[in-house]
């Protein structure tokens, strides 16, 4: 669920109770948002995280951020459109479906200079508040007790994410040392609404990929007890390691997806790299390490 709120001054607040884990998530909402109501995506704020103020959310998981509270969005922004409406058909003294939400006004179609601005209706002092949750997508066909995913509130498993990834390697002999030098990342996440934030998801879930793949592993002693707990001993891939990423994204729309036919983009970045990189490896060497991470002393042993 959200709530869009248009305060006194003509901007905006989104309310809602979605996480934001550092995957950009949340940040698509103003661009939804915006769309609806005829505004810049830079007039809206975010209250987030806070279930208090905004509408319960089960978390963040499965993806699914952007696709289900942003459906929320887009109904609670419907809700503030047709009341804006509603003001200014008294106001400018014309029929509402002669009215248009473009650049912060509302405006006769055919007539712009006929306008009356979003922040003049908004300092009215009519409350202006959206609500909204969207239709929650038809779970699939399910026998009972059968354990099926996507009843438990997964509904991006609805409409999955197709992904492949190639990478290019080269492997030191003599050490095991393994340099991925360039990653091709293909990905059908439905229509993409923020491009910048989406090839963001995928540039850093190819980098974990390659962490997951060469260097980052838990060591534990016989009790159980971490021997890497730090930075100095867990090595993870940072900004100097990482190779040219290229992405592609190919927008298949989602047809009982997300706003806009859109999927989610979360995890799946990080899914495909590892087997790719270990594939890579067994083609330059002949020979297949099949243990995670591939570190350089694995691999040597795999080549002797």
């Amino acid at each position: 669920g959200a709530y869009v709120k248009l305060n006194s001054d003509g901007t905006a607040t989104i309310i809602t109770g979605a996480q934001e884990n550092g995957t950009g998530a949340v940040m698509a909402l103003p661009l939804l948002a915006a769309e609806v109501l005829g505004m810049r995506p830079e007039d809206f704020t975010l209250l987030y995280q806070d279930t208090d103020a905004g509408p319960w959310d089960m978390g963040s998981c499965g993806s699914q951020t952007t696709f289900n509270n942003g459906r929320a969005v887009v109904e609670a922004a419907r809700e503030v459109r047709e009341q804006l409406l509603d003001l200014a058909a008294e106001e400018l003294e014309a029929a509402r479906e002669d009215l248009e939400l473009v650049d912060g006004a509302v405006r006769v179609v055919g007539s712009p200079d006929r306008a009356v601005a979003i922040a003049d209706l908004a300092a009215k002092g009519t409350p202006l508040l959206g609500k909204g949750s969207g239709a929650v997508p038809q779970p699939p066909p399910c026998q009972p007790d059968s354990g099926c995913v996507g009843r438990l509130g997964l509904e991006s498993f609805l409409e999955p994410q197709l992904i492949t990834h190639a990478a290019r390697v080269r492997v030191d002999r003599e050490t095991g040392v393994v340099r991925v030098l360039q990653v091709a990342a293909a990905h059908d996440s439905g229509t993409i609404v923020n491009p910048a934030g989406a090839s963001g998801q995928v540039y850093g879930g190819v980098v974990m990929g390659m962490g997951q793949a060469l260097t980052e592993g838990t060591k534990l002693d016989e009790e159980g007890r971490q021997q890497n707990p730090h930075l100095l001993d867990y090595k993870l891939v940072t900004a100097a390691d990482a190779p040219r990423i290229d992405i592609a994204w190919v927008e298949t729309p989602a047809q009982n997806g997300g706003p806009k036919g859109s999927k989610g983009v979360g995890e799946p970045p990080c899914v495909p790299t590892a087997g790719a990189i270990a594939n890579a490896i067994a083609r330059a060497t002949g020979a297949r390490v099949r243990r995670l991470p591939m570190t350089p002393e694995r691999v040597w042993e795999a080549l002797q």
